[in-house]
């Protein structure tokens, strides 16, 4: 009797024991299915980093091209890098890197060329100790070290920094325009044998590059900063250039900008971009101690006599359309015997490239000494006045 009484106590509890667990089995696969949603992953431990590299940590890849977008989504740099090594989850080893930057029309404006580098990836900064170019159709930039913001295009060149601006006449001749004939008819006007020709090269310590700007601030202490242009020599602690929009056009006309090819492999601009691109502005400056030093020497051309000018000034500012150059700061010029000195903070003197011109506003004093014969000095009125004031 007692097998049966056990058989039949079991069958009535089992059903009491086994429905408790599957309820509550149940009610946690059900939860489990609530809580966490199959298509959601689970966020990990580290955030990404902002420029997202498909390079795993401790790892490279050759041959690597990598387009980089703002957050509007319009294109702003392209890198085609030959070797990338991913050192770590914020940074990349760069070998062998080109980068392409974009404008605001999405059309191909300067690019960079990087032996070796190292891009962070958080911060988009990308630093290297080894000379860098910065190319565009009108200028080339090299510095011995690099830091270039990528997401603001501003970087800082250091060691020995030469930029080289090419002349703006020779790069339109050099691009025709589409259509017009290759053997064009000389002008009955022929051009002075003597005009200087070839590019402004700008040598320092130290420069700051504004990509978005266009614009380089080149500083150097005890005339650290020398510019070479084929009509005058500059001298100054501090040059800032401003460069035309690639492009763009001069000051008077209405500046639609010309637009590039965008399959350009080397992102050269057209005819139509290296006429409106170039030099526009330049400003130099120094202190007292050290004030800007502009050496002009004219040859002897067209039944003139040859010359030698200097002109020094706390600043000089230079209209790279008009070819004159403001000097302001207690300016003095002399042009071969002749010495013009400002008597008055206000007074500023207006030089041109060409050698010859000399307008004047405010007090000065002019010395004039004879190739044989005593210094004679005097007050003097202004030669010419100027049609606007310095900015």
């Amino acid at each position: 009797m007692k097998p049966s009484v056990n058989r039949l106590l079991i069958k009535r509890a089992l059903p009491a024991l086994i429905l408790p667990m599957l309820l509550a089995l149940g009610s946690q696969s059900w939860a489990g299915k609530k809580d966490t949603p199959t298509a959601t992953p689970a966020p990990s431990g580290s955030p990404k980093p902002k420029f997202d590299v498909p390079i795993p940590p401790d790892h490279g890849a050759d041959f690597v091209k990598l387009p980089y977008f703002d957050e509007r989504g319009r294109l702003q740099m392209y890198f085609t890098i030959e070797h990338a090594f991913r050192v770590d989850e914020g940074h990349l080893r760069l070998t062998g890197a080109y980068m392409q930057t974009y404008d605001e029309h999405q059309s191909p404006d300067a690019n960079v060329t990087i032996t070796q580098g190292i891009l962070d990836l958080n911060t988009r900064i990308i630093t290297s100790d080894v000379p860098v170019t910065v190319r565009r159709s009108d200028f080339q930039i090299v510095g011995q070290k690099m830091v270039f913001n990528t997401q603001t295009k501003v970087g800082h060149f250091s060691g020995h920094v030469r930029m080289i601006i090419f002349n703006r006449s020779e790069m339109a001749k050099a691009s025709p325009t589409p259509g017009a004939s290759a053997h064009p008819a000389e002008s009955p006007a022929k051009k002075d044998a003597a005009t200087p020709s070839g590019p402004t090269i700008i040598d320092s310590n130290d420069m700051d590059y504004d990509g978005k700007k266009h614009v380089s601030v080149f500083t150097g202490d005890y005339y650290g900063v020398f510019v070479n242009d084929p009509s005058f020599t500059v001298n100054c602690d501090k040059l800032t250039t401003y460069m035309r929009r690639s492009g763009a056009a001069g000051p008077k006309g209405k500046g639609s900008p010309a637009r590039s090819p965008a399959a350009s492999p080397d992102g050269k601009a057209n005819a139509a971009a290296n006429r409106g691109s170039g030099l526009q502005r330049a400003v130099a400056e120094g202190p007292a101690a050290r004030p800007v030093v502009i050496v002009q020497d004219k040859p002897a051309a067209a039944g003139q006599e040859a010359q030698h000018d200097v002109g020094i000034a706390q600043k000089a500012d230079y209209n790279a359309d008009t070819g004159d150059i403001i000097l302001t700061g207690w300016p003095r010029v002399s042009q071969g015997l002749d010495t013009q000195t400002a008597t008055s903070g206000t007074t500023f003197m207006i030089m041109n490239k060409d050698g010859r011109t000399l307008k004047t506003r405010g007090s000065t004093r002019t010395v004039i000494q004879a190739q044989e014969g005593p210094e004679k000095a005097g007050d003097s009125s202004p030669a010419q006045t100027p049609g606007s004031s310095p900015q």
